[in-house]
């Protein structure tokens, strides 16, 4: 374990030594006859020495031979473990390189970054060792790879496989293919974001991401529920909405209520065609049905073509008709324009809202845990026990300490007021 340290330590030193944003150069040849004394004499010791011994020799070496690529080369040749002092001076030797990338117990030492300035980031055969073979496996690695690479299918297949954000990197013409989208999201449902439009909401692709509803689900509650959150699928936002929609599924109280998302679903918005349009989700104010468009199906639903606005009202109404609510998610930087739009319909609906916010980063992901569900759990089947008497906006707080809200607010045009415990 200690030793296991000391390389981390050192190969940290070594990372910060070595930041520099422009690609290295790669040393000239060197030559033995302009070595100084001091590396002439470690290269003689080295003649002799064992693995072990020759590993001692560099690891207690003068800085005058550790920074000689000669003596560096020399050193790994005779112990892989040397390049861990020798990173990435050494890997200019593709021989060492590939030798070092195939010890796994090596290389388990260095992260994606690391690799901005190898210099073999065009050979298909090394990056596909640093992104996807054995348990060096590195997939954000991708980033540091030629273009060349980032659209050889092969590689990024390997790359998405081991880490799903990969999928940031790759080509356009390969955030169009289905299966490396479809396996990309089975590894972090948030990489969507990254995907084509149409496959943003493509049923296999939601599946993989363990995002979709299956319409053969049998629900054991038989209210419905309407989540508010931000579009989770655009490359602008936050790993948020994905995580919180994910787990929604997976906590044993609230994967009992048949869900809508609306990131899954519509994303015509009439805006596009009236800049003015002041859409209140109903046929009689929407600019695309007031212009002839066909907002639902002879069925009387909305479909993938509708307007966001209309589609969202209709899952409103169903939820309100089988006594559901609205689960609003507000990150740390507040409630979207779309959401306050949805708060309004929420408002002229009558439904009950329950809004989850927090003060918790949400640019990383991983920012909802289970325990959060089980606390918003909680509130709604408390709403439940009561004979869903109260009907104001009820705050549920996961962040840090304590929220600074009422429980009980007032909706008034998008905005809250507080309220008492008062039951409408």
């Amino acid at each position: 374990r200690r030793e296991n340290a000391d390389l981390r330590q050192q190969l940290a030193e070594a990372r910060a030594a070595t930041q520099n944003p422009q690609q290295l150069v790669a040393p000239p040849a060197p030559n033995p006859a302009t070595l100084g004394e001091i590396e002439q004499a470690f290269l003689e010791s080295l003649k002799s020495a064992d693995r072990e011994q020759a590993f001692e020799l560099f690891h207690a070496a003068d800085p005058q031979v550790r920074d000689s690529y000669l003596c560096n080369i020399a050193a790994v040749r005779k112990n892989i473990k040397c390049a861990l002092w020798s990173f990435p001076t050494c890997f200019y030797d593709r021989e060492i390189a590939f030798a070092f990338l195939s010890n796994e117990t090596h290389s388990g030492h260095l992260e994606k970054g690391d690799f901005e300035r190898f210099p073999f980031m065009d050979d298909k055969e090394m990056v596909c060792m640093i992104v996807g073979v054995g348990k060096f496996r590195l997939g954000g690695a991708l980033r540091y790879a030629s273009d060349r690479l980032k659209a050889d299918r092969d590689v990024v297949l390997l790359a998405v496989a081991t880490d799903g954000q990969a999928l940031r990197y790759a080509s356009n013409a390969l955030q169009f293919d289905k299966e490396v989208v479809a396996l990309a999201a089975s590894k972090d449902a948030d990489v969507l974001r990254w995907a084509e439009e149409d496959l943003k909401t493509d049923v296999d692709c939601l599946r993989a991401a363990g995002l979709w509803n299956e319409p053969s689900t049998v629900y054991l509650r038989s209210e419905k529920a309407v989540l508010s959150c931000k579009f989770g699928q655009a490359a602008t936002s936050t790993p948020f909405s994905a995580d919180f929609a994910k787990l929604l599924k997976q906590d044993t109280h609230m994967r009992h209520f048949c869900t809508h998302n609306p990131n899954l679903w519509c994303k015509k918005n009439c805006s596009d065609y009236d800049r003015n349009t002041r859409c209140t989700g109903t046929l009689e104010s929407c600019a695309m049905a007031l212009a002839g468009y066909a907002n639902l199906s002879q069925a009387g639903h909305p479909t993938k073509n509708s307007c966001w606005r209309v589609s969202f009202r209709y899952h409103l109404e169903e939820a309100k008709k089988s006594n559901g609510f609205m689960l609003q998610l507000e990150e740390r930087s507040g409630l979207g324009e779309g959401q306050q739009i949805e708060t309004r319909m929420a408002r002229d609906v009558r439904i009950k809202v329950f809004r989850v916010y927090t003060d918790k980063a949400d640019e990383h992901g991983d920012v909802v845990v289970p325990a959060d569900l089980v606390k918003i759990g909680n509130a709604i089947q408390a709403w439940y026990d009561d004979h869903t008497r109260n009907r104001n906006l009820e705050n549920i707080w996961i962040g840090f300490g304590n929220g600074s809200r009422p429980q009980y607010e007032f909706v008034q045009d998008g905005s809250t007021a507080a309220a008492g415990d008062a039951r409408a």
